[in-house]
């Protein structure tokens, strides 16, 4: 649970590494942008050679249609074996250099269209990289403002020593042995509501579940001697309950803090007494107080003695 501050500080960080991210993805984007546009401009360019080539293509299309013609007579007049190979192999070079023509022009398109492929999806997995990132980004912000939560709540730890509570459980107490329950209910029991009704749930659940059997409402503010579950996430995924041993105002009369009584914040079986400053009601922080006023630290002299 003390971890939280820690969890903030380490989510800061990576939160700032994220931005710096996005920062560079943009300008990587706004690259990719300009080699798209270079591809498109060398594209236009070999536009105006590949109208150049299908004009010498048409050229030498006519040629060869002419060639055709002419080739037929020349065959038709050949005196000899020689001079019909030699029409023929005119006829040959033409249909060649057509063939030449015909491959660059497809050699053209296709390393146009290569680059700006090439362009296009080396953008689109800079802009998916970004998408990610902000989705990132977003769930930082939320997971962060859960941990101020989290910190605002944690306070400060003053020391170990916490209320006595007896050592046997109580017959109220529903808590496992060195749990936030097991103390937090042995507290109300000896120091609050000697007749209360029994304790159940979770940390987060003591609290509502003590209103519900006593036909009360939650409270949003401490006083001595009230219970004060945490409920999830803060301090755990199964909340956190405590004791309030005391109350702080400042001389107006407004809530400043509150100090509780507890075990397993630090660990099991470990118990402390931790101060929280106020911050202002919360609906993730619940009380419950006694049903007349008590003054816990008095209560704890009174029925244990002073501390040994």
């Amino acid at each position: 649970m003390a971890a939280a501050a820690s969890a903030y500080l380490q989510a800061q960080q990576e939160l700032r590494s994220v931005q710096a991210s996005l920062v560079q993805l943009d300008q990587q984007i706004a690259g990719a942008d300009q080699r798209i546009a270079a591809a498109e401009q060398r594209a236009a360019g070999d536009r105006q050679r590949e109208d150049a080539l299908r004009q010498q293509i048409g050229e030498y299309a006519r040629s060869a249609y002419q060639t055709e013609g002419s080739q037929l007579t020349q065959v038709m007049e050949a005196r000899s074996i020689g001079e019909v190979w030699d029409a023929m192999a005119e006829a040959r070079v033409v249909a060649e250099r057509q063939r030449s023509l015909l491959d660059q022009l497809d050699q053209i398109r296709r390393a146009d269209e290569a680059a700006r492929d090439a362009a296009r999806a080396a953008r689109d997995a800079l802009a998916a990289q970004r998408q990610q990132a902000e989705s990132r980004l977003v769930d930082l912000e939320v997971r962060m403002n859960g941990l101020i939560a989290a910190v605002n709540a944690a306070g400060q730890v003053l020391g170990a020593a916490a209320g006595r509570v007896p050592s046997g459980r109580l017959a109220q107490t529903t808590g496992a042995a060195g749990q936030c329950t097991w103390y937090a209910e042995q507290a109300w029991v000896t120091y609050s509501e000697p007749s209360a009704p029994a304790l159940t749930g979770d940390g987060a659940d003591v609290v509502p579940n003590l209103a519900r059997a006593e036909g009360r409402q939650v409270e949003l503010e401490p006083v001595p001697g009230s219970l004060v579950s945490w409920e999830r996430p803060l301090m755990s995924p199964y909340g956190h309950v405590a004791y309030v041993a005391a109350v702080d105002r400042d001389p107006g009369g407004n809530l400043t803090g509150y100090t509780v009584w507890e075990m397993n914040y630090t660990g099991p079986f470990q118990t402390d007494a931790r101060h929280v400053t106020w911050t202002g009601r919360s609906g993730q922080v619940l009380f419950l107080s006694p049903s007349k006023p008590v003054d816990p630290i008095m209560e704890d002299l009174t029925l244990f003695g002073p501390p040994s």
